[in-house]
C-alpha cells in the first residue's frame, strides 16, 4: 500500500533537490527567456555544468563556479585536489 506513496516521494525529492540547485546557484526561475529552444538549450547547459561541478567532487557550487570561471582549463582536469 505505502510503496506508491514512496516512489511518489523519492521522486519528488529528486526534483526538488536540483530544481533547488539550478534555482538558487543559477537562478533559472528569474530567467526571462521563453521562446524558441533557448530554454532548453540553457537548461540543458545548467544540467551539464552542474554534472560537471559534481564529477569534480565539489561541495559548494558558488566556490565551484569560481574556481571554473577563473581557470576553466580545471573544469576537464576531474582532479579533486583543486
Amino acid at each position: 500500500m505505502f510503496s506508491w506513496w514512496f516512489n511518489i516521494r523519492s521522486h519528488w525529492s529528486i526534483e526538488n533537490s536540483l530544481h533547488y540547485v539550478k534555482d538558487v546557484s543559477f537562478e533559472e526561475d528569474m530567467c526571462r527567456i521563453r521562446t524558441g529552444q533557448i530554454p532548453f538549450v540553457q537548461t540543458m547547459m545548467r544540467s551539464l555544468a552542474i554534472n560537471f561541478i559534481n564529477l569534480n567532487k565539489f561541495s559548494n557550487i558558488k566556490q565551484a563556479r569560481k574556481v571554473f570561471a577563473w581557470n576553466p582549463q580545471k573544469l576537464f582536469s576531474l582532479d579533486s585536489k583543486l
